[in-house]
């Protein structure tokens, strides 16, 4: 099956985006302020050298006007938070598990008298092609199979000659040892106009000491003619050279079988039609290469660039893997991730942004969405199979995400108090019911009505918790809790479940937050 769509595409040769993540976090370790204020229009502040405060704005940098920012809401539900001054925003590069399988690549390159100017193009191009495929973060190694120029032949008369001798980088430029190992092998061979598959074969015992088993396999075959293969039997009875099915057929299970079960694929330029630079149209060559689905040229355009820009494209996208995983980066000290407030934005290799939703585990995966390995005391970033798919055809794109402050229902919370600090490793089961927090006065008392919980994981994550009216209700819920009885309340009470998950997911505490109406758990 070809892929026309490649030759809608250009090449960048940062193919291997790092994908980075932008972290906005806010602050949980304040002391106690019951009752305080709802949401503030405020900035962040920073100290300057001179240790005073300096506004943040949300995009991190100092805000000149003194004016806070707004960040949008998770999931893209258009809710609009605003950075309170306990909030401020870090930026850090999260660990990318992108891999890239090293390819060998195996070029022919006809030696007849009328590939004069077409041998002149490889010379041209096949530094700028490894360049490419190299930046891109794959070890690739080229073997050149092809008529040298030899020694004695002047710089200035090798154009004339039908050989080739590849300069530095890539080579080293000496003719006719031009071989610069590892990643350049040549392979002094002449090759007549339709011996280019013969060849590939009888050579076998010279390049494959310089080929890896893990590697991609590629070949790539310059001709102005069409292969004859194999020439020890076609001219028998019956004549089978004009057999371009047996040919093909024929190349592809002798080609196959120097490394079974190893992916491979055949490219090349060859005439497409009859023309003045054609001695016959490669059919068998047009065969391999959409039975293989590779890159193929028209030698009648006398244009190499844009196939082996086509080309470098190609073997990088079937070498480069993303892994569409992301780890989540320790948060800056005495800031809390939230679960709560999470942006997932792909950003295509155009350019284009779209924001991508999460959901809940890998089992309500749907295209254009991600989830946490594990919600309750999340490592990585997973981007659903189908999102995964999207970037691996556009690898030069690149993933951002951005955590927000503790958000409730759209409030930023005006200050927490830790419930209960728990050691690591746990030496005993975790208590699932804490007193409320003390007010910071006899005067005060503790509003009931804004408070919330939530607990905060080792590597920087706060999960809300939802509020449940008693024990019963927590049967409808996923994370939930309550107060021990509806009047005079003293304590705070994990639900059953929200207890298990504690004693599992890696608790550093346990806080309550004030300053926001509680919220109500979901129910399932």
């Amino acid at each position: 099956m070809s892929r026309p769509w490649l030759a809608q595409r250009s090449v960048s040769l940062a193919v291997l985006a790092l994908a980075s993540l932008v972290f906005g976090a806010c602050g949980g370790s304040s002391e106690p302020r019951p009752g305080g204020p709802g949401p503030s229009s405020a900035g962040g502040t920073d100290n300057d050298d001179s240790g005073n405060d300096v506004p943040i704005d949300t995009d991190g940098s100092p805000d000149t006007e003194g004016l806070g920012g707004v960040v949008q809401g998770a999931g893209g539900t258009g809710v609009d938070t605003t950075v309170t001054a306990e909030c401020a925003r870090t930026e850090v590069t999260a660990t990318d598990t992108t891999t890239a399988q090293p390819a060998d690549i195996i070029i022919l390159v006809d030696s007849s008298p009328s590939m004069l100017e077409e041998i002149g193009f490889v010379r041209k191009n096949l530094n700028a092609f490894s360049e490419q495929v190299i930046n891109s973060g794959v070890d690739a190694r080229v073997i050149m199979i092809a008529e040298a120029i030899p020694e004695d032949v002047p710089q200035e008369e090798q154009e004339t000659i039908t050989g080739i001798c590849i300069d530095p980088p890539l080579g080293s430029g000496s003719c006719p040892e031009d071989s610069l190992l590892p990643n350049y092998v040549h392979i002094p061979q002449p090759i007549g106009s339709s011996d280019s598959l013969d060849m590939i074969m009888k050579t076998r015992d010279q390049w494959s000491q310089h080929v890896r088993a893990d590697a991609l396999r590629e070949l790539f075959v310059v001709s102005d003619d069409d292969a004859l293969y194999p020439r020890s039997i076609i001219f028998g009875d019956p004549p089978l050279w004009e057999d371009i099915d047996f040919m093909s057929n024929r190349f592809y299970d002798d080609f196959s079988a120097t490394n079974p079960g190893q992916t491979w694929s055949f490219n090349g330029v060859f005439p497409f039609s009859e023309c003045a630079y054609a001695d016959h149209i490669g059919k068998v060559y047009a065969q391999l290469v959409e039975r293989t689905q590779g890159v193929a040229g028209d030698l009648c355009e006398q244009d190499f660039q844009p196939v082996f820009d086509r080309w470098a494209t190609r073997v990088i996208q079937d070498a480069v893997t993303i892994a569409c995983e992301w780890d989540i980066p320790v948060p800056v000290e005495g800031q809390t991730f939230s679960t709560e407030l999470v942006r997932v934005t792909r950003t295509s290799a155009g350019n284009t942004s779209q924001e991508l939703s999460q959901v809940s585990s890998a089992a309500d995966c749907v295209a254009g969405a991600w989830h946490f390995d594990d919600p309750t005391n999340p490592q990585r970033i997973l981007a659903c199979p189908e999102t995964c798919d999207a970037l691996n055809e556009d690898s030069a794109g690149k993933i951002d995400v951005v955590f927000g402050c503790e958000i409730v229902e759209g409030c930023s919370a005006s200050g927490a108090g830790t419930l209960a600090a728990l050691p690591a490793p746990l030496d005993e089961p975790v208590e699932c019911q804490w007193p409320l927090p003390e007010p910071e006065d006899d005067e005060s008392s503790v509003d009931l009505e804004s408070l919330n919980v939530r607990y905060v994981t080792r590597s920087g994550f706060g999960v809300l918790l939802g509020q449940v009216d008693d024990a019963e209700a927590c049967a409808e819920v996923e994370q939930g809790w309550y107060y021990d009885v509806a009047e005079g309340t003293t304590t705070i009470v994990a639900c059953e479940s929200t207890c298990e998950t504690l004693q599992v997911a890696d608790v550093a505490t346990i806080e309550a937050l004030f300053g926001c109406e509680t919220k109500q758990a979901i129910i399932r």
